[in-house]
Parts: structure tokens; C-alpha cells; sequence
């Protein structure tokens, strides 16, 4: 079993160098698929990552689409986060388009936009939206800025204040938005004007021209750091591999016996897990990237879980290996490898740590086929979904970074 590992880990160093049925008219009828769509918008929203309070994520329905499907029941509010606005809609993620920086909510409904935002934080501005600016509820949580021009007057005039005042639109208050009430009132009937006569088209131009203000007054540093305080954000929420400690974990089932593929599967399992931790903190040293950090610490979590296996077995493996250092001469040339690979620049990071993400995951497939017993099986379970969401990050975080100006 190591002997496989370790060839699959020199293979992937290796790359990184260079129902229907007949039915009758008496059958009950079929039961109807449950799901909601909902549509994103501060500009179309791509990419993002859409879920609702119960964690749930949507899936994108449709490339260069805001349009999000939840399947199954739908829980609000439900919440925005990450991807870019397509500034000039196209449907693609070029440089021309800026990254959504907080989250977007929604508390009902079928869109998410800067003012169901605003509502979902600040319930008792309801009244006057529709009171002061002639919107009703099924035009708020019903249409998107692209489709109604007062809804759009509002989302830009809010969404324009806050990036003036470097405010998050999800932490504008009731107060903030009671001073806008007048120039609210103008842009709306600047915006209804100009529907009339250039029509939707127009009004979605002052919305592009709102953002690439924005994104010409920041250089690529401000906006990769912007990027990278919410990525861990979102990321702390799912990182955490497990709410008991891996030793109290394992001992709430029975003790088995291993052979001897399972034992030298968990010993290299443990070392392959060091590599993730050990290639990260270098290059958070390089690149200051916050995501390394908060991931190789995850990985000290897989390393912990793993060693409560190995300690429960007896079986024997130097645990206090220091950083960078490997027992297994494979290891420490792949670690070598990846950490000068990496280091070439950020891009080349991020694609060094999806790398070892798939290997982990594709060596944790292989070890869930060695008929392992049950607390062997839960951990290697966890570490595998910690392992999908780090993979996750580093895809997402590649996609947002390849965009950022110079």
C-alpha cells in the first residue's frame, strides 16, 4: 500500500513539472422534482457560491447564467458569496468584469440583489421601499436590477455609498439608507427617464460605469487581498473537519485488527497529509496568501485524526518529523518539488495545492476500498470532505485571481 501512494504521489509531481417505465391510466401520477431558482445580481453574479441557512448550496443552472437551482427544499435566508459581476454581460469572467466582495442575501423570494440585502438585514425599511420609492414585495423578491429600472436606481445608489464609504453592503443599516432617501428618489427618476428613452439597456451602462470606477481606483493587491479575507471567511465555515477531537472520535467504536496493507496505508496516509500542511506553510511564507494558512492548518487536523489511528493500533511511525523533513525519501523530493514549483508565483501555488488535494483525495478512495474497519472508515470519510472543500478553495480562489489586473 505505501509502495502505490508513493508512485501515485512521484506521477502527479511528474505532471506538475512539466428511468422510464411504461405507465397506465389508473398509475399514480409521478411525483414532481422540488426545486427554486434564484437569480443573482449586482451586475449577473458568476461563480458564486449560493447556499441557504442550512447550508445548502446551489448549483450554477446554466455557464455564464446568475441563475442558481437549489434542489430539494429551500431554506432562507439564503446568502451570496464570492464570484464576479459580469460588468459588461457577456456570460464570461474576463478582465473586464469585478469581483462581488461580502455577501448578497435574500430572506424570500426568487432573487438576490443589493436591496433584498439591505432588507434582509434591515426588516423595517420594507415599509419605506414601498411607501417612499412606489416598489412592491413581489417586485423586490421577484425582479433584478437588469429587469426594473427603479429596482436598479436603488441597488446602484446603495451599492454606490457603500463602496464611497468602504462599507460592505451586508453591514449598511437603517440609518445609512434613511439619508439617501432624496438622491434615491433622484437617481429613480433618472433611471425611469432614461428607460424611456434609451431603454434597459442604458440604465444598465450607469451600472457598469458605478463598477469599473470602483475597480480602476484599486491595483491588483488591494483587490487579491479583498479576495482573500473573504475566501477564508467562507472557507473557516466549512474547514473544520470534525465538532470531537479525533481521539474521542475512534474510541466510540470497537477496536479491530488491521493487516498489514491497511496498516502501511494509514503510516503513508499520515506523511501524505504532513506534505499538504508542510507545502502550505511554505508558501504562505512566499505569497502571504491567507487560504494557505487557514488550510495547512486543517491539514494539521487530518495529521491529528490520522495519528489517533496509527497511536490506537500501535502502529509505529516518527510522529515528530519538523517541518519540511520526511521519513520517506519520495516525500521529501516531491515536497522539494512542489514548494519550488509553487513559490514561481501565485497562480503557480494555487495549482501546486489543487494538486495534492486530488492526490489525497484519490489515495482516500483507494483506502476506503481496503475494507477498513468502522473508526478507520469515519475518519478517512471526514478527511476525504475536508479534502473536496480545500480542492474547492483552490479552484475558486485560481478562477477570481487569473482575472486581477497587474
Amino acid at each position: 500500500m505505501r509502495t502505490r501512494t508513493v508512485v501515485i504521489s512521484l506521477a502527479i509531481g511528474a505532471l506538475l513539472l512539466h428511468g422510464c417505465g411504461s405507465s397506465s391510466s389508473d398509475s399514480a401520477p409521478a411525483p414532481q422534482a422540488i426545486f427554486t431558482d434564484i437569480t443573482v445580481e449586482r451586475g449577473p453574479v458568476l461563480g458564486a457560491v449560493v447556499t441557504d441557512s442550512m447550508g445548502n448550496r446551489a448549483r450554477q443552472l446554466e455557464v455564464g447564467k446568475s441563475v442558481y437551482r437549489f434542489d430539494g427544499q429551500i431554506h432562507y435566508p439564503i446568502a451570496a458569496q464570492g464570484g464576479y459581476i459580469d460588468v459588461n454581460r457577456n456570460g464570461n469572467i474576463d478582465t473586464n468584469d469585478a469581483p462581488l466582495l461580502g455577501s448578497l442575501r435574500s430572506s424570500q423570494g426568487n432573487v438576490v440583489t443589493v436591496l433584498t440585502t439591505v432588507l434582509q438585514n434591515n426588516p423595517e425599511l420594507l415599509e419605506t421601499v414601498v411607501n417612499t420609492f412606489g416598489l412592491d414585495p413581489d417586485e423586490l423578491y421577484g425582479q433584478t436590477p437588469g429587469k426594473n429600472s427603479r429596482i436598479a436606481a436603488l441597488s446602484d445608489g446603495i451599492y454606490e455609498q457603500c463602496l464611497l464609504s468602504n462599507i460592505p453592503v451586508d453591514s449598511l443599516d437603517a440609518t445609512d439608507v434613511n439619508a439617501l432617501v432624496g438622491a434615491l428618489q433622484m437617481r429613480i427618476d433618472s433611471y425611469e427617464s432614461l428607460e424611456a428613452t434609451e431603454g434597459m439597456n442604458a440604465v444598465q451602462m450607469r451600472e457598469a460605469h458605478i463598477v469599473n470606477q470602483w475597480v480602476a481606483a484599486l491595483t491588483g493587491n488591494q483587490l487579491l487581498d479583498a479576495i482573500d479575507a473573504e475566501e477564508e471567511s467562507m472557507a473557516m465555515k466549512s474547514y473544520r473537519m470534525m465538532s470531537h477531537t479525533p481521539e474521542s472520535l475512534v474510541t466510540t467504536f470497537p477496536l479491530a485488527t488491521l493487516n498489514d496493507s491497511q496498516e502501511n496505508f494509514l503510516a503513508t496516509l499520515w506523511e501524505e497529509e504532513k506534505l499538504a500542511r508542510d507545502v502550505y506553510l511554505a508558501l504562505y511564507q512566499q505569497h502571504n496568501l491567507r487560504l494557505l494558512r487557514n488550510i495547512a492548518a486543517s491539514e494539521q487536523e487530518h495529521m491529528d485524526a490520522t495519528a489517533a489511528l496509527l497511536t490506537r493500533y500501535s502502529i509505529e511511525y516518527p510522529l515528530t518529523l519538523a517541518s519540511g523533513t520526511f521519513a520517506n525519501e519520495t516525500f521529501q523530493t516531491l515536497y522539494n518539488t512542489l514548494v519550488a514549483q509553487g513559490s514561481a508565483s501565485l497562480g503557480a501555488a494555487l495549482q501546486v495545492g489543487a494538486s495534492i488535494e486530488q492526490l489525497d483525495i484519490d489515495d482516500i478512495d483507494h483506502g476506503l476500498t481496503l475494507n477498513m474497519p468502522t473508526d478507520v472508515r469515519t475518519i478517512l470519510q471526514n478527511l476525504r470532505q475536508g479534502s473536496v472543500n480545500h480542492l474547492s478553495s483552490f479552484h475558486r480562489l485560481a478562477e477570481r485571481v487569473a482575472i486581477l489586473p497587474n
